[in-house]
């Protein structure tokens, strides 16, 4: 959506959570800053709903809602994990990259570290 905002010079639609402050992206719900069993980044897989982005809030509990930032014998279930490998994570790398190589890092609600 933000890149195709920029490219048809739709300022709304390159910056959505700018111009509609409560959007849920399902993506951006999907990930969040906070404490992380494996990792010093503090950046956390939220599980397959996630939590709304301007509160933190969990959309869902158990196998579908935050998990990553217990320790995995604590987890209330493997379906969010299985969610993130297959259908989520994998692309973040790329979008990761194209933000970068197209310089939008701060653009809409890429937060970029």
């Amino acid at each position: 959506m933000i890149f195709s905002g920029m490219m048809l010079g739709d300022n709304q639609m390159a910056a959505p959570t700018h111009t509609y402050t409560r959007l849920p992206i399902g993506e951006d719900m999907q990930t969040m800053y906070g404490p992380c069993w494996s990792s010093p980044s503090n950046v956390v897989y939220t599980g397959h709903y996630g939590v709304t982005p301007w509160d933190n809030v969990p959309v869902s509990s158990g196998d579908y809602g935050p998990y990553e930032h217990l320790r995995p014998a604590q987890w209330p279930g493997t379906l969010g994990e299985s969610y993130r490998r297959c259908c989520t994570s994998m692309c973040w790398i790329a979008e990761a990259l194209s933000a970068r190589l197209f310089g939008v890092m701060n653009i809409g609600t890429i937060r970029l570290f």
